[in-house]
């Protein structure tokens, strides 16, 4: 029941987050009725409810049957799946129900969801990271980073952000800026300040694989080009969720390769 709720809260709250990505610096955000981008109608309740909407007009305007496909939609039912794992992973997997220890940490995470849900799609359509959800993001990746500090009681803890995103902060010195993005190198290091060095790392390795496996055909169909501005932060955050569902850390990942190798 509580992961349902979850799921649809989700969806809710992933139609104001590609909101705020179509309007951020563009047009207000709370004030302004949403209108069509290709007829300028005032779109009602009835074409904007997640995911029902998009399916059932086939992914296209009611009014200007514009086709607009269907990546609202997929982007909605993605996050309510995370919102749904996230209510399993802080309040239904947990050996107390309903306890402000476990209420905190879900609350918290789907602030930090939010904002990566917004840094996503803002750097699929602009190739830039918001910083105004950027830095709230890295500041609410300080509250995990504390409690564990408290917690282990190794103020160790307090370096992983920054060897998290030491890699990626090279990467930016040598090339000048111009291969990578100080924005990314800022996103690791929340990364690494929520999850720890291990898990955190991991995200980094991970997100260097994903996006080799993902641009190489896109590369190979001249999809993109080498000079294209292809934008990473997508990768970095599906590899942050992955992560962060299967507790999958560099020691885990260790263990597997050497047992699959003998």
């Amino acid at each position: 029941m509580i992961p349902a709720l979850s799921f649809i809260l989700g969806t809710l709250l992933a139609s104001f987050v590609g909101v705020i990505a179509q309007r951020l610096h563009v047009a207000p955000i709370v004030n302004a009725r949403s209108k069509c981008l290709s007829c300028s109608h005032v779109l009602s309740w009835k074409d904007m409810m997640p995911m029902a909407s998009c399916l059932l007009l086939g992914g296209r305007c009611r009014y200007c049957q514009t086709k607009f496909g269907y990546s609202h939609a997929f982007f909605e039912f993605s996050f309510g799946i995370l919102f749904a794992f996230l209510a399993y992973k802080y309040i239904v997997h947990s050996e107390s129900l309903f306890s402000y220890v476990d209420v905190l940490p879900l609350v918290l995470q789907m602030c930090i969801t939010i904002c990566l849900g917004v840094i996503f799609l803002y750097d699929i359509a602009h190739r830039i990271l918001p910083k105004y959800f950027l830095f709230t993001f890295l500041l609410l990746s300080l509250f995990p980073l504390l409690f564990r500090v408290v917690e282990t009681g190794s103020y160790y803890e307090l370096f992983a952000p920054v060897l998290v995103a030491l890699p990626y902060l090279i990467l930016f010195l040598l090339t000048l800026g111009r291969g990578v993005g100080f924005g990314d190198v800022l996103l690791f290091f929340g990364v690494g300040a929520i999850l720890g060095l291990s898990s955190g790392f991991l995200v980094f390795l991970l997100s260097l694989w994903i996006g080799t496996l993902t641009i190489l055909p896109l590369l190979y169909f001249k999809v993109v080009t080498k000079k294209s501005l292809i934008p990473f932060a997508p990768f970095i955050i599906i590899s942050y969720f992955l992560v962060l569902f299967t507790s999958f850390d560099l020691n885990t990942l260790t263990s597997f390769i050497y047992r699959v190798m003998l």
